[in-house]
C-alpha cells in the first residue's frame, strides 16, 4: 500500500486553479428539416464541421482517476484511497488538469502490480460445485469429482481421458463460473480460470492445456507463483500443457510431442518435453512421493 499511497499523495489539488482545470469543448451542429417526404431525395440536412466552444464538462477529480485505475486494473482500486477532498476539485475533461489525473492514476495502477503478490488465503476453502452438462455428449469419468463432463475439445479431452487412468483425483474447472485465480499484470481479463484441478496429497495443480497460439501471450501472465499461507496446508502450483516441445523464450523446437510449462525454483519460466499425453500426466504422479 505504501508505493501507491505515495502516489496519491503526489496528485496535484486543483480546487483553486482555474488555468489547468479548463478543457475545450469542441461540437458539431447538424440543421435538419423535419417532416420531409420519404421520396424526397434532396439533402435537406446543413452540416458544419467540428468547432471549439467554450470549455469542457467538468468532472470531479475523484472521478477521472477512479475511471483510469478501473480501465487499467480495476482491482487496485481497493487500496486507492481517494476520500481525500483533493479529489473533490472539478476538472475540465481534457484539460492539462484531466492528463494529468490519468498519468497519476496509471502510476498508481503500475506501482501496485509492481508490488503486488498472489498469496492463498487464510482457511476458507474453495468447494467445488456441481457442473451442467448435456446427458447426450458426456464423456463419463471414473476419478473426477463429477461423473462426466462436456464440451472438452479434442486436446482437452485426451487430457481429460489420459489424467483419469492415473487414478489421480481431478475435475473439470468451468470458465468464468469455476475456481479463479487473479492475475497481476496488465491485460484483456484479471482472473484465470484452469481447464483442470487436480488434488495430489497436499497440492492442488491447475492445469491449462493451451493452444499453441496462445503461448506467448499466457505464459508470462498465468504461470503464476502463489504464495503459501502458514495457516494452510495445502499449496496450489500453475503449469500449462501444450502441444509440441518448445523452448522457454516461447519458441518451438519441434511439433511432435508435448510440453510441460512452469516456473522453476527461481521463478524462471522452464519447458519439460515428453512425447505423449501419457507421460504428461505420469509426471505429476512422483509428486506423491514428494
Amino acid at each position: 500500500m505504501m508505493p501507491v499511497e505515495r502516489i496519491i499523495e503526489k496528485v496535484h489539488d486543483y480546487s483553486q486553479d482555474n488555468i489547468n482545470t479548463r478543457g475545450i469543448g469542441r461540437r458539431r451542429t447538424i440543421n435538419q428539416v423535419i417532416g420531409a417526404s420519404d421520396s424526397d431525395d434532396s439533402d435537406d440536412s446543413d452540416d458544419s464541421e467540428w468547432v471549439n466552444f467554450e470549455q469542457s464538462n467538468r468532472v470531479n477529480a475523484r472521478w477521472v482517476f477512479r475511471r483510469e485505475v478501473a480501465r487499467r486494473y480495476r482491482p487496485a482500486l481497493m487500496i486507492m484511497n481517494t476520500d481525500l477532498r483533493k479529489f473533490d476539485a472539478k476538472v475540465g475533461i481534457g484539460s492539462n488538469a484531466y492528463s494529468s489525473l490519468t498519468d497519476n492514476a496509471a502510476e498508481a495502477v503500475n506501482e501496485y502490480l509492481r508490488h503486488a503478490v498472489i498469496k492463498q488465503l487464510k482457511p476458507n476453502p474453495y468447494e467445488i460445485g456441481s457442473t451442467l452438462v448435456r446427458r447426450g455428449s458426456m464423456e463419463n469419468f471414473n476419478n473426477a469429482l463429477h461423473e462426466g463432463y462436456d464440451g472438452l475439445n479434442p486436446f482437452e479431452l485426451s487430457f481429460a481421458r489420459a489424467l483419469d487412468k492415473t487414478g489421480l483425483t481431478w475435475a473439470r474447472n468451468r470458465s468464468q463460473t469455476g475456481y479463479k485465480i487473479p492475475l497481476v499484470t496488465l491485460g484483456q481479463t484479471n482472473w484465470f480460470f484452469p481447464d483442470f484441478l487436480v488434488w495430489i496429497e497436499n497440492k492442488v495443480i491447475c492445469i491449462d492445456t493451451k493452444g499453441t497460439h496462445l503461448v506467448k501471450t499466457d505464459a508470462r501472465r498465468k504461470l503464476l507463483s502463489i504464495l503459501p499461507h502458514k495457516a494452510v496446508s495445502v499449496s496450489v502450483e500453475v503449469k500449462f500443457v501444450v502441444e509440441g516441445t518448445w523452448k522457454s523464450d516461447a519458441t518451438i523446437n519441434s511439433k511432435d510431442g508435448f510440453s510441460v510449462w512452469e516456473l522453476g525454483s527461481g521463478r524462471e519460466l522452464r519447458t519439460i518435453p515428453f512425447e505423449d499425453v501419457d507421460a504428461v500426466v505420469r509426471s505429476f504422479i512422483p509428486l506423491i512421493e514428494d
